[in-house]
This record gives structure tokens, sequence and C-alpha cells, in this order.
């Protein structure tokens, strides 16, 4: 990866998390918990968001996480129900800005292209504005999907204890081994990254990969008839 697209994939991932979590922080607000904007979390600041361990599992994995908006549920008018939606809002926003990126690189192919197509120069500039939505399309799944586990402390944990209590078995052990699956997670992600794990032996990409690749597909299809 050139620098220039680094900094292009960089920019959206904080982008991408920044939003994460203030939706996390809004929905809350809307379920009657105030905490995070006491907390001054309801920012696009990505300075108030950063954290630099997810920052840096970003730089080197290509997936992380940022400083979680501070929520207390014991706020919410309904407790089940404002934990399952505060969990959710999240990713339900990376799916969104996922599922909209499309149409805008489809409007970049039928209209910027034809006009940026006459030098090697603005080819390559072409190349770059469509790959900043790329990254919108590419990371707003990632997120999705890799937020959804359900594992401690990701959204996906949080919604299944909501769902099924503490004190269950399968939570208290998705709780108490959830940080070493993510561990897991990672090293078979940098580990196929830098020696070329085969992917029939990588559960991530069969999850990530495939998974992923059917929800993008799923949204190409979704918006071609508009463009045909």
């Amino acid at each position: 990866m050139e620098i220039i697209e680094f900094i292009i994939f960089m920019i959206v991932a904080v982008f991408s998390i920044v939003m994460h979590e203030c939706a996390h922080g809004y929905v809350a607000l809307l379920n009657g918990d105030p905490t995070a904007k006491l907390s001054g979390r309801l920012t696009l600041n990505p300075l108030r968001h950063f954290d630099l361990t997810g920052f840096l599992l970003f730089a080197f994995c290509r997936i992380g996480y940022a400083r979680p908006v501070p929520i207390n549920p014991y706020n919410f008018k309904k407790r089940k129900l404002g934990i399952i939606t505060v969990s959710l809002a999240g990713v339900t926003l990376n799916i969104l800005l996922a599922f909209f990126a499309v149409p805008i690189i489809m409007l970049l192919r039928v209209h910027l292209l034809p006009i940026m197509s006459a030098t090697q120069e603005a080819i390559r500039g072409y190349q770059l504005i469509e790959y900043f939505f790329q990254c919108f399309l590419s990371l707003g799944v990632s997120l999705f999907l890799f937020n959804l586990l359900p594992i401690y402390p990701l959204d996906g944990y949080n919604v299944v204890e909501a769902i099924f209590g503490c004190k269950s078995k399968i939570v208290r052990a998705l709780r108490d081994y959830g940080k070493y699956a993510i561990i897991v997670i990672f090293i078979l992600l940098t580990i196929a990254s830098r020696i070329g794990l085969p992917d029939k032996f990588n559960p991530v990409y069969w999850y990530m990969g495939v998974l992923g690749g059917n929800i993008k597909t799923l949204f190409w299809n979704i918006w071609l008839p508009l463009f045909v």
C-alpha cells in the first residue's frame, strides 16, 4: 500500500470509528442516559475518542477500535431495550455508511471517470477518489461484522448479555474468555496478511472475507438497477 492510500485508509478508519462511538452515545441519550453527552463524547473530534492500541491495530491489522463511549444502563427508560439498541447503534451506522458508499462509487464511475481518463495523472486522481469510498464500503462491512461477534467487550456480547442475563453460563464464558478470542482473531489477521495463511485454514477469512464479500455483493446488486 502506498503512503497516500494508507493515509486515506486511516482517515476513513478514524471517521468510521468516531461515528460508531457517537452513534452509541446519541442512542443512549434517546434512551434516557446523558452520560456520553455530559462526558463530552457526542462530538466528531477524533481526539475525544482516541485509543492508542485501537489506532495501532487499525494501522497494522486493518481493524481496531476507539475508546468506548461511557454508558450508564441504569438511566435507560427500559434497560434491556436500551442496552440492545445502544449496542446495535454503532454497527448499524457502519453498515449504513457501507451501503451508501456503493451508489457514490457508481456515480463516480458513470460521471467522473470519463472526465478524468484523459491523462495518467487524472486517472490516478480518480483512483484515489474511488479508493476513498471503497474504504467506507470495506471498513463499514468489516466493523459491522467484527463488532457483532458475541465476545466481550464487543457490541455483540452486550446484546447477548442483555437477552440472556449476566448469570448465564454462556454469557460468563464469553466474558471470561472473550479477550483471548479477540487476541486470536488479531493474530490470525496478522499471520494471514504477513505470511499468506491459506484461506481454507483461516476462520477469520470465512467470516470477514466470505460473508463480508457476500454483503458487499448484495449492496451492489441492490443499487445496480438504478444505474443500468
